[in-house]
């Protein structure tokens, strides 16, 4: 069976998203919930709720495997509880306020978003 080829914006999205982890694993070295080192980046805001928030570093949130499989493969909302007590309700009204930014960008410049985000996060490197 024939793969579907993937489409200018999934192949940026997938480039933008592996480069968010390659730039910001050693940019945030420490765990922000243990005394572990940061393995992965967890976004806050989930990636399919927010294009904008996807690649805001507010919304980024540096965990280990462990913590990061815990919440999102077991559902623990513990994780979520540590990360507001550390970070504060007033970084989450933050975040929420630009929950909608860029939601009404078409498909055209999402690809323009996505162009930059990813020269940026090259620069960064």
């Amino acid at each position: 069976m024939k793969r579907k080829k993937k489409s200018e914006l999934a192949i940026l999205t997938d480039r933008a998203d592996a480069l968010v982890q390659k730039v910001y694993v050693p940019k945030m070295p420490d765990c922000l919930i243990s005394d572990e080192n940061t393995e992965v980046i967890h976004h806050f805001i989930q990636k399919t709720h927010s294009f904008y928030l996807r690649y805001c570093p507010m919304n980024f949130i540096p965990l280990t495997h462990k913590l990061h499989a815990r919440h999102h493969l077991s559902g623990d909302p513990k994780v979520h509880a540590q990360i507001l007590k550390v970070k504060g309700f007033d970084w989450n009204d933050e975040l929420e306020s630009h929950r909608n930014d860029w939601k009404d960008l078409t498909k055209k410049e999402r690809i323009e978003k996505l162009q930059e985000i990813i020269a940026g996060l090259e620069e960064m490197k």
